[in-house]
């Protein structure tokens, strides 16, 4: 308890207070047991996960590099064996192309002319023959004269009468040496024969072996043994002595492998632990083999151990560590939990404790009622008497409200000069109303002299869940709703009310989506033309921000723009109001409408900011638009307030030819010699203005006195609401330049105004 406070049996929260206090305690010992076990049991857990976790680790490092290797291996296999198609393929095409050029040459054969063919060809041997099958020229100067014989490959050309053949590699008849021939049949009935040395395409697959590849494969760090075992399951004939293959290779194994499975085991071999893998090898679709990975795990199960070992040591003090802190909090909480209830300055209980008792009894069994009492003026009483006096009118309220407030029902000191009553149950209003009047007399009782003020809110609950949040913020917003009015009286909470605030909190709710990029699709902006006066063609469009939401409908902009102001979402708000404008003068450029201008409304709040300037600058820069093109507006009222600053802010955007515009003028409180010092380019008048146009005469209208005032001072006169032909006639015969309104066109999306400027261009 804090220190001066005293339980009696006259303060009924104290006993409630106490009474489960003392059933925690109760509870206290089976509690800390049960946290223990809890505590102990998942370090046991953890530490069992950590064991298996570090074993499964490195196992599955090994199968991963074990796959790998095999992948490897495969695709070795398969690029042998493609190699050797593609080997093959490139001397048939070697030897076609070879055969075509000499077929096709214009000169005589001769011993020395193919000879000098074979060179620039990249050939072996060049042969050509007479019809007869006769050689009667070579390019090595040999075998002139020989005859094919029946059934030798040249005379089953010759009598084939084929345009050409490839051959395949055989030995040369005379001289044995092995060469792939081709024939080729020449324009006088004879034909070419054409050979490369078969060792020169050996050579070319000789990088493809298999068994060089497999040595290459065990010189990783990982693999103590590799093996490769054969489609029929037969062991590499290196197995390690003492590995017992057929319980390797089970019909289990074996079936994994033909499904294109890897298949892992771990066997001892030779009174040494080994992790064998063995991977399917695949090619062309059918199984080739399998390799055979083995691993010693003898240093790897070092390794696990020694990791699992370091984990455990580590997760035994982070235990012992947390059981510390658990009973250092715990006799910290024993010091606390009374203080945390309990207002120091009353003893009364306290926020907390109002959270705590509803939380243990969420439902109201019939109606009852939450009074909030503000003691509206105690920073004044503070001011005048000091605060040792301040805290002397509290604790007496306090006394005199615990007299009037008693079980079942609840006294709640809120925050210093905020207290709650929470009447478990109720009288109807007429009750209520009486409790209020016998609080307010008790404050003029404590001081006839109106030291003390209270404003008292009453809001009304029935059976049900209570949500104390939910009162309280109800009971404030009846206090702020009658704030001013008579402090004496108690005012109750209504749906309306309920209403309107649920209404606000739908809004700021998705004000909050949109600051954060959610929703979007439920903001757009509109774009009203602003039309010459004298020529009646558009000369720039002011941007207006719309809200429609499938809940809500249609939010007015008024409504939703001063909620966003109240919760500092205006600033969001306006970044992306500024980006969706700069957008669409970018999409104006492009059309080639670059000197149309967009106004856009702005904030105090925003333009007030540090950042507001060089936010505007990065937004200008990422979409890439003349800031030339854009404007900005400000009402009129905001100039009662902080002239210097936001004169130096409109100084900073006229440096950037930023179009600067006093909306609603003639409604705000800045005088004209404020007025005529603002770094401003134009006012726009008010359409309260343009609508007593309708009823008065022209010499009675003070419209045309705005408009010469804001020529004398320099200013563009911008005329908005018009809605009526003689409304627009008059404004023209004022000289005001610009105009805007349902006369010429309601505000409109994007694409719309584009088609309004494509329009006025072709007229």
């Amino acid at each position: 308890m804090p220190i001066g406070v005293k339980i009696t049996a006259n303060h009924p929260q104290a006993e409630v207070f106490v009474s489960r206090r003392h059933h925690i305690r109760l509870l206290d010992f089976r509690l800390a047991l049960l946290v223990f076990l809890v505590i102990a049991a998942i370090f046991l857990i953890t530490g069992y996960w950590v064991v298996q976790r570090t074993r499964n680790f490195y196992l599955a490092q090994m199968a991963a590099e074990a796959h790998r290797l095999a992948g490897s291996y495969s695709q070795q296999v398969v690029v042998s064996a493609q190699a050797e198609e593609i080997v093959a393929s490139l001397l048939a095409a070697k030897i076609d192309v070879a055969g075509d050029v000499i077929v096709q040459t214009d000169r005589p054969y001769s011993d020395a002319l193919l000879s000098q063919l074979a060179e620039v060809l990249g050939v072996d041997e060049i042969y050509a023959y007479t019809p007869a099958g006769v050689i009667r020229h070579a390019s090595n100067g040999r075998t002139i004269g020989w005859t094919a014989t029946p059934d030798h490959p040249v005379h089953t050309f010759m009598v084939s009468g084929q345009a050409s053949e490839i051959g395949p590699i055989r030995s040369d008849t005379e001289s044995g040496v092995y060469y792939q021939y081709g024939y080729f049949r020449t324009s006088d009935g004879g034909f070419i024969q054409i050979g490369v040395l078969a060792d020169k395409i050996q050579a070319l697959l000789s990088q493809f072996e298999l068994q060089k590849m497999l040595g290459e494969l065990a010189q990783s760090d990982y693999i103590q043994y590799i093996g490769f075992a054969d489609a029929a399951f037969n062991p590499p004939s290196d197995s390690p002595a003492g590995l017992d293959w057929a319980r390797l290779m089970s019909p289990d194994a074996r079936e994994a492998i033909q499904a294109g499975e890897d298949v892992h085991a771990t066997q001892t071999v030779a009174g040494t632990p080994m992790y064998f893998d063995l991977s399917p090898v695949i090619v062309g679709g059918e199984l080739h083999g399998s390799l055979v990975l083995g691993h010693d795990m003898r240093a790897t199960n070092n390794l696990i151990r020694n990791v699992t070992t370091a984990w455990l040591a580590a997760l035994g003090i982070i235990f012992l560590l947390v059981m510390a802190t658990l009973i250092g909090v715990r006799l910290r909480n024993r010091l606390l939990f009374q203080e945390y209830y309990f207002n120091p300055l009353t003893g009364l209980p306290n926020r907390h404790y109002l959270d705590a008792s509803l939380g243990s009894a969420p439902q109201a069994d019939t109606d009852g009622a939450l009074i909030l009492i503000n003691c509206q003026n105690m920073s004044l009483v503070n001011t005048l008497y000091g605060y040792a006096f301040g805290d002397q009118m509290i604790r007496s309220l306090a006394n005199e409200l615990k007299q009037l407030i008693r079980e079942p029902d609840q006294l709640i000191h809120m925050i210093s000069d905020r207290f709650v009553a929470l009447i478990r149950q109720s009288d109807g209003r007429d009750g209520l109303v009486s409790l209020c009047d016998h609080i307010q007399a008790a404050a003029v009782r404590l001081y006839p002299d109106k030291k003390l003020k209270l404003a008292i809110a009453a809001v009304e609950c029935h059976p049900g869940p209570l949500e104390p949040d939910k009162l309280i913020r109800q009971a404030s917003l009846v206090l702020r709703h009658h704030a001013g009015q008579n402090s004496q009286a108690c005012y109750f909470y209504d749906q309306a009310m309920e209403e309107t605030l649920e209404r606000q909190d739908q809004i700021e709710t998705i004000l909050r989506s949109l600051s954060v990029g959610q929703g979007l699709e439920q903001f757009s902006l509109v774009y009203q033309p602003i039309v010459d006066l004298k020529t009646m063609r558009i000369a720039g469009f002011e941007a207006l921000s719309r809200l429609k939401t499938a809940r809500l409908g249609f939010v007015p902009p008024p409504e939703f723009i001063a909620i966003a102001e109240q919760t500092q979402l205006i600033v969001p708000l306006g970044q992306r109001v500024l980006r969706l404008a700069c957008r669409f003068i970018a999409d104006l450029t492009k059309a080639g409408f670059g000197q149309i201008r967009v106004s856009v409304n702005i904030s105090a709040l925003e333009l007030l900011r540090d950042a507001f300037v060089p936010d505007l600058d990065a937004i200008v820069r990422e979409t890439g638009i003349d800031s030339a093109s854009l404007g900005v507006e400000l009402t009129e009222s905001v100039f009662s307030d902080n002239i210097d600053l936001i004169n130096e802010r409109f100084m900073q955007l006229k440096a950037r030819n930023i179009r600067i515009a006093i909306d609603d003028f003639g409604t705000g409180y800045s005088s004209l010699s404020r007025e005529r010092d603002l770094a401003v380019d134009a006012i726009k008048i008010d359409k309260s203005f343009i609508d007593r146009l309708l009823d008065l005469e022209p010499d009675q209208a003070m419209t045309g006195d705005i408009v010469s005032l804001a020529h004398r001072m320099g200013h563009l006169a911008i005329a908005e609401g018009v809605e009526f032909e003689n409304q627009r006639a008059y404004l023209q015969s004022v000289g005001c330049d610009l105009m805007q309104g349902y006369l010429f066109s309601k505000p409109v999306d994007a694409k719309t105004a584009l088609d309004l400027l494509q329009r006025q261009n072709e007229g």
